[in-house]
């Protein structure tokens, strides 16, 4: 089965029609750029999903031994891999404490700067080795391929079922034949391990790539139809979450544990009062000795106490301790990923209005606004060319290009003698007399395109225009 893209309504339907359950082994992997930043975001994603994950796996963590213990999430149990010499990076597994598990210290990799994770869960029909792996952008390739090779062979020799996943931080989608793309594949499917995720997890419209560096392996070949992947678009990072669910693996539930209370309902309290107020004390005041008279004392309270307040056995049940998070509030997560989801896709100066307004009224107005800013400002480039195509324009621009503008709009009306230090490499300064004034003007001129490349063109040398702004250190318009 294919991965898809899957926004938060997209998911709840999926696990209904798949029939999914929480019982089933599910496997999630996030990388959430430092969880002290993300955790609050990831915690109200995680209970907006209606869906808890067994099995959840986060790679740079960024942890500390100050912050190792800080961060945990509600009815799991979490294993810690952090770094000791440079900041950054750290892995972490939050297991739900329905299942047991035991760490697998022998399959960590040696490889420096590599932080991995493994841990062997006793399910139902057999154990299942799960690993967590965050390899670095500047880890050397080489080693890293070597020592994971050397501890697919272990587990393969154990013959057990295993799923690994994590940030490889290498594009598996890159077509290089002799590239770390090709070299890390060729050594998953040489130990019978396969990706289940095949599309980019990783969008970045500054720079206009899609890579597709996390993903989850499995080497349960025979299994793999009853494998759901899918990829989560959420804004928690610039990297999205990467699942697997499998359908029938419902053993966990025979791991569900009981633990002993006592009933402590407020009537009990009643019944206690009663209990004491019944009670023949003179067995403990007839008693010479204090210790003894102390000890029927107490034998007494002890026995009222037991029956008024009886030992009763309970179920953990699997519940996120999140009462706060109401439906509409749930709501208002799903509205707004809706909405991020559609400007992953179209990232353009409509989608931008569209996340920026509460309304399609306001989200209207906002993008007619922002059009006028940009059309007002070319438009005296060649105030003889009809402004339709600068309309068109601004609707295909991304939203680097539009604070790129928004920029160059701000100098040419309020400072425009930054424009000589700004755009000295692109624009020429002259003087045009008009007839009507006595004064002279200053004007900066763009090369004219073709009527037939007009919109390509000029979305394109937009942004080759204004790139001076990045030289400069300058974002948007505020901080010129």
């Amino acid at each position: 089965m294919e991965s898809e893209y899957l926004d938060i309504d997209q998911f709840k339907a999926m696990t209904v029609s798949e029939n999914v359950t929480a019982h089933d082994l599910s496997f999630l992997h996030a990388n959430v750029r430092s969880l002290r930043k993300n955790f609050d975001a990831f915690e109200l994603t995680l209970g907006s999903l209606d869906f808890p994950f067994p099995i959840i796996g986060m790679s740079e963590t960024w942890h500390t031994d100050a912050t190792v213990g800080a961060y945990e999430l509600h009815g799991y149990a979490s294993v810690h891999r952090m770094r000791k010499e440079r900041r950054g990076g750290g892995v972490s597994l939050f297991i739900s404490q329905r299942l047991c598990f035991k760490e697998r210290t022998d399959l960590t990799l040696a490889t420096d700067n590599v932080d991995s994770l493994f841990v062997e869960i006793n399910h139902a029909k057999k154990p299942i080795v799960v690993g967590l792996i965050y390899r670095p952008p500047d880890g050397d390739r080489q080693q890293f391929i070597h020592d994971l090779s050397i501890a697919l062979h272990s587990m393969r020799a154990e013959k057990k079922s295993c799923i690994l996943m994590g940030d490889f931080n290498t594009d598996m989608m890159a077509n290089d034949d002799q590239g770390a793309s090709n070299a890390l594949l060729d050594t998953m499917y040489s130990h019978a391990f396969f990706p289940l995720i095949t599309k980019p997890t990783r969008v970045d419209d500054n720079r206009g790539s899609a890579t597709l560096l996390d993903n989850i392996f499995s080497n349960d070949i025979r299994n793999k139809p009853n494998v759901i992947p899918g990829i989560l678009i959420t804004d928690i990072s610039d990297h999205y979450m990467v699942m697997a669910m499998c359908k029938g693996s419902s053993g966990a539930r025979d791991e569900t544990r009981n633990f002993k209370t006592r009933n402590m309902e407020p009537e009990r309290m009643a019944i206690f009062k009663d209990i004491i107020a019944n009670t023949d004390w003179t067995e403990a005041t007839q008693h010479s000795d204090a210790q003894d008279a102390y000890s029927t004392f107490l034998q007494l309270l002890t026995s009222a106490y037991n029956e008024a307040f009886p030992m009763v056995t309970k179920k953990i049940r699997d519940r996120r301790n999140q009462p706060w998070l109401t439906a509409g509030l749930k709501a208002s997560i799903r509205r707004k990923n809706k909405m991020f989801c559609q400007y992953k896709k179209s990232p353009t100066l409509y989608a931008r209005a569209h996340i920026w307004a509460a309304d399609s009224a306001t989200s209207t107005t906002v993008l007619h606004r922002l059009q006028k800013r940009v059309v007002r400002v070319i438009h005296k480039l060649h105030p003889r060319e009809s402004t339709g195509a600068y309309f068109r324009l601004a609707g295909i621009m991304t939203i680097s290009e539009i604070n790129r503008i928004e920029t160059a709009i701000f100098a040419y009306k309020w400072k425009f003698s930054l424009l000589p230090t700004l755009f000295d490499r692109f624009f020429s300064l002259r003087s045009d007399t008009h007839s009507r004034q006595t004064r002279s003007a200053q004007t900066f001129n763009l090369i004219k395109c073709r009527t037939e490349t007009r919109k390509r063109s000029l979305a394109f040398r937009a942004a080759a225009l204004l790139n001076r702004i990045y030289e400069l250190n300058v974002i948007t318009f505020s901080t010129i």
